[in-house]
Order: structure tokens, then C-alpha cells, then sequence
């Protein structure tokens, strides 16, 4: 490729990159438009050198900041960016998927903590004490809806113990942010990859074969000490309750992707359909009960390994 088609193919990807942030506005599309907006740099990234990934940022926030001020080139600068031509170097080094979505789940969570505290010393706003009385005002509106009344005094319920935790489990909620973001930023560039220039990434294993180690029950009995400890030792409350809140959510969410594991291991076990299975796992991660359901299967198969004393699989 020439220096030449190098540099419009850079300035073309880029342009791209800076729409789709900008799309980003637009309600509904906007959520698939911003994890868009990082694919076309992780493609000048694996197409091209350092040089033009470094060019590529410094024009792309430049054009941004016109656009939008100084907050919005931040947020483009670390927030797609910088992510999108890390995934692409570190594409080009690793040879496993699980590897190349650890390695940018930690690149993107350091982004999304210095785009926080950079955006503290900037506007004095702490992210780690949300102020809810937005998400308040949704609830209100919510509440008005033509609901029954005992549905709407358990919803009510249900919220408001939400908006209590959610100011004490920012930085799960960060972690768990930084995985999802790259993870479809991945696979949406594994697709486009595919159909422009016939190249396939590495994948990761079939979803029916997931496994987490069991150590993990460590984890969540610690996280269950800590909030134990929280309420026991009001002085040391607010830090013990934190750590044993974000650590409940993130094992919890690890225990839940576990039963939907086992779950599409039985019915590909059974040969449902792969619609079917998909609208059945879908079900399993949005409905509550469902998902406590999930949830305790992932503990017991996490213990127990269901999988291989009722089918004999040893992955």
C-alpha cells in the first residue's frame, strides 16, 4: 500500500470514527453508533503503523473538540479512541481471544478512570458520588404510568433500593463496562473484518463451554464478610459495605453468565434450535426471576461441575 492511499485510507477511517461518535446523540441508534465508533480505528491500527494510529487520534479529537468542546474530545480521545487503536495493537500481538478481550477490558477500564478523573479536576463533578435525583425524576415518571397499585408500591420498592445502591457500586459497574464495550467492539470488528478483507480473528470457545474457577466462591464470601463487617463496624461502614457491594455484583454477574453457560450446554445437549436457544438465554439474563435462577445453577455447577458428572464433558 502506498504512502499515499495510506494516508486517505487513515483520514477516511478516522472521519468515520469521529460520525459515528457524533451519531451518538441520536436516541435509540445512538447506543449502536457509539460502539461503533471505535471500530474503524482498531481497523487503521491493525492496517497500519503506530504513526498513523497517533495521527489518527490527534485529528479525531481535534475534530471533535470543534464539534463539541473540550468534555466531548476527552471523552472521544479516551473513551473510543485510544481504546479502538489499543484493541488494534493488541490484536496484532496476541493469538487468543480471551487474551485479547483481557488485555482491552484493562485498557479501556484505565481510559474510563482517567476520563473520570480528569473530568473531577475539570468540572469538580466526583463520579463515585452519582447524584441521583435525575434518575429520581425517571422514577416518579415511571411510577405515574397505568399500573396496579400493588405492582406499583413493589416497583416503587424496587427502585428505590436500586438508586441506594448504585452510588456504592460505581466501580463495578465501571469494570463491568470496560468488559461489555470491548467485547462488542470485538465482535462487531471480527465481522466486518470477515466480509472486507476475508479475515478471521481468533474466537473464543463456544459459549456452552464456559467455565470460571471455582475460586470464585471465595470471592463472594468475602464480598458477603465485608457486608457483614459493614454493618457490625459502623465506623468502618461506608469503605466495608463498598468493597462487599462491588464484589457481590461482579461475582454475581460471573455466576450468572455460568448458568446461562450450562444452560445452552443442555439445550444444545437436546438440539433445540439456535433461535430458540438464544431467545431462551436472552430470557435468562432480563427476567429477575430467571436470572436468580441462573444464578444459583452457576454456583452449583461451578462446585460441582454439572457438566461433566451428568454428561461427561471435561472442558
Amino acid at each position: 500500500m502506498t504512502q499515499a492511499r495510506g494516508l486517505v485510507e487513515s483520514a477516511l477511517l478516522t472521519g468515520l470514527s469521529v460520525i459515528l461518535y457524533v451519531g451518538a446523540d441520536i436516541p435509540v441508534l445512538g447506543l449502536l453508533l457509539a460502539l461503533l465508533s471505535p471500530v474503524p480505528l482498531v481497523i487503521l491500527e491493525m492496517r497500519h503503523d503506530l504513526r498513523l494510529g497517533f495521527a489518527s487520534l490527534i485529528v479525531g479529537s481535534a475534530l471533535v473538540l470543534l464539534w463539541g468542546g473540550p468534555i466531548a474530545a476527552l471523552s472521544y480521545a479516551l473513551g473510543f479512541a485510544l481504546m479502538g487503536l489499543s484493541m488494534g495493537r493488541i490484536i496484532e500481538l496476541k493469538r487468543s481471544a480471551v487474551e485479547i478481550l483481557g488485555w482491552s477490558s484493562l485498557v479501556s477500564l484505565g481510559c474510563k478512570l482517567i476520563m473520570a478523573v480528569l473530568l473531577f479536576y475539570v468540572t469538580g463533578l466526583n463520579p463515585m458520588n452519582l447524584d441521583m435525583s435525575g434518575a429520581q425524576q425517571m422514577m416518579d415518571m415511571m411510577l405515574k404510568l397505568p399500573v396496579g397499585a400493588e405492582l406499583s408500591a413493589a416497583v416503587r420498592a424496587q427502585l428505590e433500593a436500586t438508586m441506594k445502591i448504585m452510588p456504592l457500586i460505581v466501580p463495578a459497574v465501571l469494570i463491568l463496562v470496560a468488559v461489555i464495550d470491548s467485547a462488542a467492539c470485538y465482535w462487531i470488528t471480527g465481522h466486518v473484518l470477515g466480509r472486507l478483507d476475508r479475515v478471521e480473528l481468533p474466537k473464543l470457545p463456544p459459549f456452552s463451554r464456559w467455565r470460571f474457577p471455582s475460586s470464585l466462591m471465595w470471592a463472594f464470601l468475602v464480598g458477603l464478610l465485608c457486608t457483614w463487617a459493614g454493618a457490625s463496624y459502623p465506623a468502618q461502614a461506608g469503605f466495608l459495605i463498598r468493597v462487599g457491594l462491588n464484589l457481590d455484583l461482579l461475582v454475581r454477574t460471573l455466576f450468572l453468565i455460568q448458568g446461562m453457560s450450562l444452560a445452552a450446554w443442555y439445550m444444545d445437549r437436546r438440539g433445540l434450535p439456535r433461535i430458540v436457544r438464544n431467545v431462551v438465554l436472552v430470557t435468562l439474563a432480563v427476567v429477575p426471576f430467571l436470572s436468580q435462577l441462573a444464578t444459583f445453577a452457576g454456583i452449583i455447577d461451578m462446585c460441582w461441575n454439572i457438566r461433566y458428572r451428568f454428561g461427561g464433558d471435561r472442558s
